[in-house]
């Protein structure tokens, strides 16, 4: 077990950017594992309150390093529904806004 789930629970599925699925498809998906849809910090920002619910959660790539979007992120959405593709943010979110004190070590 890691965190507290079974390896059947640590499924994740990504939809790349340019991807377009129907969306019963996608919610059928989200009801058996996490899914996460590529998108700028912008577009997960601009759907934080559904992110991991009616949305698939946010992998944000791209320029994400500004703090006062991050925070707003932060507060907006469910943390656990945002990761980030440049590993040194990831880190930096598990740690801070996760509290996962050995991220990235």
């Amino acid at each position: 077990m890691h965190r507290g789930e079974t390896h059947s629970q640590r499924v994740s599925v990504v939809i790349g950017l340019s991807v377009q699925l129907p969306m019963d498809l996608v919610q059928a998906v989200m009801s058996m594992a996490q899914v996460f849809k590529e998108q700028t910090l912008a577009q997960a920002l601009s759907d934080a309150a559904e992110l991991g619910e009616e949305l698939p959660a946010a992998r944000i790539f791209g320029d994400a390093s500004e703090g006062a979007v991050l925070s707003k992120l932060q507060a907006e959405a469910d943390p656990e529904c945002v990761v980030f593709a440049n590993r040194g943010l990831e880190a930096r979110w598990q740690r801070q806004v996760l509290g996962y004190g050995d991220a990235g070590q």
